[in-house]
């Protein structure tokens, strides 16, 4: 009977082709001539979903086909090494490398991951911690992202800046991208710098936008190509909201724009240039006021602009859903 290092090449791949990622990397590591014939048929992995986790530690999460099959992956320092701690289908197992950096392992296994990625994920997850005890974690996704674009379809991040969504930004593969989120991990408001962000090849082809936590001042001329946007800005003025409804009116793109905002003086100013509102309530019982305006060479589309006390959306809404007794503008 043949063993495996006797196998066909033909064979040995399509037993290779039958076994998950899981498999596959505990198969690598039986001897180094099965591990470089592994790596050289470039097979596929089948990542649906990473999160990447840096804080004191760093965590791997890693979901793999429609199955749901997981690992989760924990490197972290202790005494004189490193522990990583693998959760593999409930079951835990634990290792202790001694004189090992928990930051070069953890880099290194996601190096060996991302080797075997040719399909798509749908969501690339990576949050910085302010309080992270790792050093240079930028420059270490870079080192490893250099040689090659990143597939995802939504990349989330939790920063602190600016510098850190750039440290992954510009390796996302801007044919795949589609969904950027962005959440501050201070969650106080504070400006983020976008004006790098914006000129990059990846925010071309986006179709939706959120940032949470963060207030952004972001041209609206930058913004016509996407679907969808959620931000927050500091105050909400007449200028942004005339802007806008022109970007809505004429854009082939803009489906939705919502506006989180601190502080608006434009409520008497609607009133008085676009007519008296229809007037209803959210789901926290908190007054809307409602503008109808119809989109040109569009029966039955219309623009919706709604306002209440902290937030304003402008949204394509179908013309058989405006309220009965609606002027429209």
């Amino acid at each position: 009977m043949l063993n495996l290092l006797e196998m066909p090449d033909v064979a040995m791949n399509i037993m290779l082709e039958k076994l998950d990622y899981i498999d596959l990397q505990r198969l690598r590591k039986t001897c180094w001539t099965i591990r470089n014939f592994i790596d050289d048929s470039k097979l596929d992995s089948f990542l649906t979903r990473i999160d990447i986790w840096i804080s004191d530690y760093i965590n791997f999460g890693f979901k793999f086909g429609d199955d749901d099959q997981k690992i989760q992956i924990q490197y972290k320092r202790i005494k004189n090494g490193s522990e990583i701690v693998i959760y593999e289908n409930y079951k835990k197992r634990q290792k202790i490398l001694e004189n090992q950096d928990f930051v070069d392992l953890a880099f290194l296994d996601l190096q060996s991951v991302l080797v075997f990625q040719k399909s798509v994920p749908h969501f690339l997850n990576i949050d910085f911690c302010s309080k992270s005890g790792c050093s240079n974690i930028p420059e270490r996704f870079q080192k490893i992202f250099k040689f090659r674009k990143i597939k995802t379809k939504t990349f989330r991040t939790t920063v602190t800046r600016e510098s850190e969504i750039l440290s992954i930004l510009p390796f996302l593969d801007s044919t795949h991208l589609k969904s950027l989120i962005i959440f501050n991990d201070q969650g106080d408001g504070t400006q983020l710098d976008t004006s790098e962000i914006v000129e990059s090849e990846q925010w071309k082809n986006l179709e939706t936008l959120t940032v949470r936590n963060f207030v952004v001042d972001i041209p609206i001329r930058k913004l016509n190509h996407l679907k969808r946007i959620y931000v927050a800005v500091t105050e909400i003025t007449m200028d942004m909201v005339l802007e806008l409804k022109e970007a809505f009116l004429t854009s082939e793109s803009l489906q939705e724009f919502k506006i989180d905002f601190d502080s608006q003086k434009i409520d008497q100013n609607l009133a008085e240039l676009f007519g008296v509102p229809f007037t209803d309530h959210d789901g926290f019982g908190q007054e809307r006021k409602k503008w109808f305006f119809q989109i040109p060479n569009s029966e039955n589309r219309v623009l919706l602009i709604s306002l209440n006390l902290y937030c304003i959306i402008f949204y394509r809404n179908w013309t058989e859903n405006v309220p009965e007794n609606v002027v429209m503008n």
